[in-house]
């Protein structure tokens, strides 16, 4: 596994790696406060970003009125329970700017079940947490407990494959700044740091509005990470992406079907 924790005293740890290390570890260590240690973005990446414009990143566009569940040219309202979903436009595909929040909560410690029945996981347990960073999700869950890759999003909406998450990424400006681009802006939501606030200021916003939701683990079923990163499905075998707090990158990783993860549902 790539990236090792590096203890420095009884609160806080350091860690340069993938993300798969945040899914397996003990639940304990994330009830302490920890750092997040990065690889600064190259000086030639920076410049060339600092360049771009949030105009030639994205654009607004127009859905058809014949989708019902569009009701004004940048959101949507879901007809299962009323959320209102807003989008945006990132050459050519239509992503929605909220995470999914829609299911029955269930506690973190029962799996999600095959019941007809959409289940989500509210971080701590707490409704709060879903409606701000939306719903945590199995990957069967997810896609409804079928192939059809709409899943469990909205009529006319699916979960995005890993090939429209790269096109997503390289629009934005490619794997070593995506992650910076594609997340929110401030500290609202994000914890601040000093190298995540120097990070965001030179990487122009997509207007993606990324959240760390965090997740609940596959191993100890207890939730971890909110604040620090964000773990988001694919239709795609289980995989998924993530991005960090301290990173300007967006990482995937592969096979992971048991942990709740965020869904972020892209235009059919």
């Amino acid at each position: 596994m790539e990236g090792n924790p590096k203890y420095m005293d009884d609160n806080f740890f350091t860690f340069t790696g993938d993300c798969s290390f945040f899914i397996a570890i003990e639940d304990n260590i994330f009830r302490k406060n920890f750092v997040i240690d990065i690889i600064p973005v190259q000086d030639d990446i920076r410049r060339a970003l600092t360049d771009m414009t949030r105009d030639s990143i994205y654009n607004l566009a127009e859905i058809s009125e014949t989708d019902t569940e569009i009701e004004d040219e940048s959101y949507l309202i879901d007809n299962r329970d009323q959320q209102v979903y807003h989008w945006i436009n990132i050459q050519n595909q239509i992503w929605m700017v909220e995470n999914l929040n829609i299911g029955t909560i269930v506690p973190g410690r029962k799996k999600q079940e095959n019941n007809k029945i959409i289940e989500k996981y509210c971080y701590d347990d707490k409704e709060d947490n879903c409606n701000t960073y939306g719903g945590l999700y199995q990957w069967n869950e997810a896609m409804d407990y079928n192939e059809n890759p709409q899943g469990i999003c909205p009529q006319g909406w699916h979960l995005p494959t890993v090939s429209e998450w790269e096109s997503l990424i390289q629009a934005v400006g490619g794997n070593k700044t995506a992650g910076a681009s594609l997340k929110e802006r401030g500290a609202e939501h994000w914890k601040e740091s000093e190298k995540y606030l120097a990070m965001v200021s030179e990487i122009p916003s997509s207007g993606f509005n990324a959240l760390p939701g965090g997740l609940r683990s596959k191993t100890t079923n207890k939730f971890s990470a909110m604040g620090f990163i964000g773990f988001y499905r694919t239709s795609t075998n289980s995989s998924f992406y993530c991005l960090y707090d301290s990173e300007a990158l967006i990482k995937h990783q592969t096979n992971d079907p048991v942990a709740g993860f965020s869904i972020r549902c892209i235009k059919d």
